[in-house]
C-alpha cells in the first residue's frame, strides 16, 4: 500500500473509532445568487451569467441559457470560420455572407419607412424598406423633400404659386401637385373640357366643346350633355315619370332617368315624380284637402275632419253631427267626383234653388247665385219631368261660381270635378282628369256619360247645350237644375 492511501485510510479509521463524522450543511448559511438571475449558485448552471438559469430563453450567444447542458446546432459551431455563430450568420456556409440588417415598414409603398417599425433579416421582406426616412408611413405622397402646393379649391391641383419643400403635408388642403390656373375655381383644372351653356341650366351640348384650363369664356361650364340647350328646364340626368291623371305630378315607381322624356316613352310625362295617386287628377303634392277619405295632397295623412271615427260612412267634414255614435248620420248626402242617374229622393239635405229648361234663356246669372247662396252648389240636369238626375256634381259654392272667362280649356278642380263658368262662354262640369274643350260648351267625348254644359252670353244663361252624352239640346224636353244646402 502507497503511504498516502494508508495515512488518509488511518484518518477516516481514526474518525469513526472517535466517533466523528461529516459536518451537516448550515441552514442559516447565506444564499448566493451571484448573477443576480434569481437562480442560486447551486442550481445555476452559470451564476456570472444573468442570462443563464433554469428555464431561461435560449438566445444567440453561444452560452447554455436555459441550463439544459446543450446548445443548439447553430449556435454551437461557425462552420464558416467567419467569426459569427451560425444562427447570427446569414449563411454559415459562406464567409462572404455575415451580417443580418434591419428593415422598415414601408406601409405606403413611397419606398421611405416607418423608423418606429422595424425588422431584422438577411433578405429584405416584402414592404419593407432599408431606410428609416418617412416622416408619414399612412400618406404615399409625404416623403423626404417633397414638394406641397396648396390647393384652395379642393380640385387636387395646386397652385405653383404657393408651394414649399418637406416631408409632411402642411395640412389637408396641400398636395403634390403644382399644375392648377386659376386656385380659386375648382373647376378650372388642367386639361378640363368646356361647354358653351345656351339656356343657363349649368349644363351645356356637346357640341363645341373646348378643352383648356381656363374657362374660355363667359357662358362655359364644366358638365355638358345637355340635350336641350335651349330649355333651361331640361338637362342630364333628371327624373321623368308618366303623368297619367294629367294633374302635373308623375308615379315616382314608373321614372326614369334621362335628359328630357325619355326615349320612346308614349302619353304625357313630367319632371315632378311626387304624385301619390296617378288616377286622380285633384290628387298631388300641394292639393287641396278635400272631404272624400282620399289624401289628396299626398302629405301622408287625412285631415281630423274627414276620419269616420265610428265607422258609419260619413266624417265630420261630411256631415256627421255625432261622429262617435255610429246610429247618427249626416243630414246631407255627399259623394265625389261626378254622378250619373241619381234618384233626387236619396238627395239628404239639398235643395232646389234653380230650375229651367235647356230652351229657356235670358235667366241672369247673378239672380242664379243669389237664388242659390248656400255654401254647397250641386249642378245637374235631366229629363223634364224625371225623377232621376242624368248627371250631377257639387262642390263648395265658390269653386262651382268661380269665373274662369272664356278661356276654352281652363277648369277648377273640387270635389273629384273639373267645374269651369263663364259669363260669355258656357258654365259646367266634367269628371276631374278628363279634360275640357269648350267651343263654346264643352265637346268632349272622354267620359261623356259625366258632363253638363250650360251656354251662357252676356251675364245670363242662353240655349243649350249638352246632359251627359246627349248634346245640342236646345229644348223644353231637358231641364238644368241647381241644388244648394250647408
Amino acid at each position: 500500500m502507497h503511504a498516502l492511501s494508508f495515512r488518509v485510510a488511518l484518518v477516516g479509521l481514526l474518525n469513526l473509532v472517535s466517533g466523528c463524522a461529516p459536518a451537516p450543511p448550515d441552514a442559516n448559511a447565506p444564499v448566493v445568487d451571484g448573477d443576480g438571475d434569481g437562480a442560486t449558485a447551486g442550481d445555476d448552471c452559470d451564476d456570472a451569467n444573468p442570462a443563464s438559469y433554469p428555464g431561461a430563453v435560449e438566445v444567440c450567444d453561444g452560452f447554455d441559457n436555459d441550463c439544459d447542458g446543450s446548445l443548439a446546432d447553430d449556435e454551437a459551431a461557425d462552420w464558416d470560420g467567419d467569426g459569427l455563430l451560425g444562427c447570427d450568420d446569414c449563411n454559415d456556409l459562406d464567409d462572404d455572407l455575415l451580417v443580418v440588417s434591419t428593415y422598415y415598414r414601408d406601409a405606403d409603398s413611397d419606398g421611405y419607412g416607418d423608423p418606429s417599425v422595424e425588422t431584422y433579416a438577411c433578405d429584405r421582406p416584402g414592404g419593407y424598406v432599408p431606410n428609416a426616412d418617412d416622416c408619414d408611413d399612412a400618406d404615399p405622397f409625404a416623403y423626404p423633400l417633397q414638394t406641397w402646393c396648396a390647393d384652395s379649391d379642393g380640385d387636387g391641383y395646386g397652385d405653383p404659386a404657393a408651394c414649399v419643400q418637406q416631408c409632411e403635408r402642411p395640412g389637408a388642403a396641400w398636395v403634390n401637385d403644382a399644375t392648377d390656373c386659376d386656385d380659386a375655381d375648382p373647376t378650372e383644372l388642367p386639361d378640363q373640357t368646356w361647354y358653351l351653356d345656351g339656356d343657363g341650366d349649368g349644363n351645356g351640348g356637346d357640341a363645341g366643346a373646348v378643352r383648356s384650363c381656363e374657362r374660355p369664356g363667359e357662358g362655359y361650364v364644366s358638365v355638358g350633355g345637355d340635350c336641350a340647350d335651349s330649355v333651361d328646364a331640361v338637362f342630364p340626368n333628371q327624373d321623368w315619370a308618366p303623368d297619367a291623371d294629367a294633374d302635373g305630378f308623375g308615379d315616382a315607381a314608373l321614372a326614369e332617368v334621362s335628359c328630357g322624356v325619355p326615349e320612346g316613352a308614349a302619353g304625357t310625362w313630367v319632371q315632378e315624380i311626387t304624385d301619390c295617386d296617378d288616377t286622380r287628377a285633384w290628387v298631388y303634392p300641394g292639393a287641396e284637402e278635400w272631404c272624400d277619405l282620399v289624401d289628396s295632397d299626398c302629405d301622408g295623412a287625412l285631415r281630423a275632419d274627414e276620419l269616420d271615427d265610428d265607422a258609419d260612412g260619413y266624417g265630420v267634414c261630411n256631415g256627421d253631427p255625432d261622429d262617435a255614435d255610429p246610429t247618427v248620420f249626416p243630414l246631407i248626402t255627399t259623394w265625389v267626383g261626378v254622378a250619373t242617374n241619381v234618384a233626387e229622393a236619396d238627395l239628404l239635405g239639398w235643395e232646389e234653388c234653380f230650375v229651367d229648361t235647356y230652351g229657356s234663356s235670358a235667366t241672369s246669372l247673378a239672380d242664379l247665385q243669389a237664388a242659390c247662396s248656400k255654401n254647397n252648389v250641386m249642378l245637374a240636369c235631366r229629363r223634364t219631368g224625371s225623377g232621376v238626375l242624368t248627371a250631377a256634381a257639387h262642390a263648395p259654392r265658390f269653386d262651382v261660381f268661380y269665373d274662369l272667362g272664356p278661356g276654352k280649356s281652363l277648369f277648377r278642380d273640387a270635389n273629384g270635378v273639373s267645374f269651369y263658368y263663364g259669363t260669355s262662354s258656357s258654365m259646367g262640369f266634367a269628371e276631374a282628369g278628363t279634360g275640357v274643350s269648350r267651343l263654346s260648351c264643352d265637346n268632349a267625348s272622354t267620359a261623356a256619360d259625366k258632363r253638363l254644359c250650360w251656354h251662357t252670353s252676356g251675364g245670363a244663361l242662353s240655349t243649350g247645350w249638352r246632359c251627359g252624352a246627349t248634346v245640342s239640346l236646345y229644348t223644353s224636353s231637358w231641364e238644368r237644375v241647381v241644388y244648394h244646402a250647408d
